[in-house]
């Protein structure tokens, strides 16, 4: 069926090829394999939108691998042609969803208060959300980035703020991140493996960077700019 357009439209570029588009419709889960020029129906499963943008697409060794959030559920696809599938649901609509780029096993999943992680490609979440709620008062949640690195990371941005946690700690074990940020509402986050950027858009106060981004268990040495 045609593509129904949507007032507002989640998007995400292929990680491991640049030419795949996937496409969060008012009538279901779009892919090109062209940048867009013809699109074919995958799903009749309706991405959330306004925030987050809950799509992953792609990872390393595997560009078919999809990770989506509709309604309370994260749904996911593995292979070429095959279905997207449920494989948790949590306790309030999914902001957002995020992956290891080079494990699959490990899975994270958002909703406007909470934080989730799996480490057995979906079979079981828990609660990551540790102090990130109680320390901060950071009001909704509205988007994570997870960042690879020698200590990995979970980066997330709310009304207030953006922070992070670190796989030493269980993901759970939150502070802020970066210094001079703006206190305005972060509609979207996104880390550049290659160039070690992470990016902010903002409501009204524009797009921020953190380069380079160094990740360690202590306060970052580079602000926002």
């Amino acid at each position: 069926p045609a593509l129904t357009a949507a007032f507002y439209t989640p998007l995400a570029t292929n990680y491991v090829d640049g030419a795949r588009l996937l496409i969060g419709a008012a009538n279901g889960l779009y892919e090109s394999a062209n940048r867009g020029d013809t699109v074919v129906q995958i799903a009749t499963t309706a991405v959330n939108a306004f925030r987050g943008d809950p799509l992953v697409y792609g990872i390393v060794g595997n560009a078919d691998f999809i990770l989506a959030g509709s309604g309370t559920g994260i749904f996911r696809r593995t292979t070429s042609g095959g279905a997207l599938s449920s494989i948790a649901t949590l306790p309030a609509t999914v902001i957002d969803v995020d992956a290891d780029p080079d494990n699959a096993a490990n899975l994270f999943g958002m909703t406007s208060t909470t934080v989730h992680y799996s480490n057995n490609s979906g079979t079981s979440f828990a609660a990551i959300t540790g102090n990130l709620i109680t320390a901060f008062s950071p009001g909704s949640l509205r988007t994570m980035a997870f960042v690879p690195g020698t200590d990995d990371a979970l980066v997330v941005a709310a009304d207030r703020g953006v922070y992070v946690s670190f796989a030493s700690g269980g993901f759970s074990v939150w502070q802020r991140l970066g210094t001079g940020f703006p206190n305005a509402i972060v509609f979207e986050l996104e880390y550049d493996r290659t160039d070690n950027v992470l990016v902010a858009g903002t409501l009204g106060r524009g797009a921020w960077i953190l380069s380079p981004l160094v990740l360690s268990d202590n306060l970052f040495r580079n602000g926002f700019e």
